[in-house]
């Protein structure tokens, strides 16, 4: 993802994030600490196989990545009691009363 919901839903359901910044514009880093951000394809690209080559440093990664995300949802909902599949039960059901 850029910036989008969907980064903030992955956290919720404890997947690492990837923001791609394609334009290189610092304003989009929308998940602060919680995400990684990389700025070209060739960056991307050098990452995945890094993932692929060293399954080590994948999970060191994904275990980093996971406690900065939890963190960070922890401040948006502003509370770690809450557990994410909740976060997320809340937020479908306040969407359905919505709709309906």
């Amino acid at each position: 993802t850029k910036y989008s919901m969907i980064g903030v839903e992955a956290m919720i359901f404890k997947k690492p994030v990837i923001s791609v910044i394609l334009d290189k514009e610092l304003g989009f880093k929308a998940f602060r600490n919680a995400a990684e951000y990389v700025f070209s394809i060739k960056d991307l690209d050098i990452l995945f196989k890094k993932f692929q080559e060293n399954p080590d440093f994948y999970e060191n990664w994904k275990n980093s990545q996971l406690e900065k995300s939890s963190l960070h949802i922890n401040k948006i909902y502003e509370s770690t009691k809450i557990d994410s599949y909740e976060i997320a039960a809340e937020s479908i059901d306040k969407l359905a009363k919505k709709l309906n």
